[in-house]
C-alpha cells in the first residue's frame, strides 16, 4: 500500500492526474475505507475536469466547505 500510494502523489506532483488516481484506485479496491487515498483519488477527479494553474505549487485550496 505505502509503494502504491508513494507512486500515487509522485504521478499527483507531475499532474499526471490519470496516472496518480489510477494508483489511488487500486488502493481502494483492496483497502476501500482508505481515507488518504478517497482524498487524492477524489481530487484527481477534480483537477481532470479543471486543471490547476500554471504556477501550482501542490497546495490543495479548497473551493467549497
Amino acid at each position: 500500500m505505502i509503494e502504491l500510494f508513494g507512486k500515487g502523489r509522485a504521478c499527483y506532483k507531475r499532474r499526471d492526474w490519470r496516472q496518480a488516481q489510477g494508483h489511488f484506485e487500486k488502493i481502494l479496491q483492496r483497502w476501500p475505507d482508505d481515507g488518504p487515498s478517497k482524498v487524492f483519488y477524489q481530487r484527481c477527479e477534480e483537477y481532470l475536469l479543471e486543471e490547476p494553474a500554471s504556477d501550482w505549487d501542490g497546495v490543495y485550496v479548497m473551493k467549497h466547505k
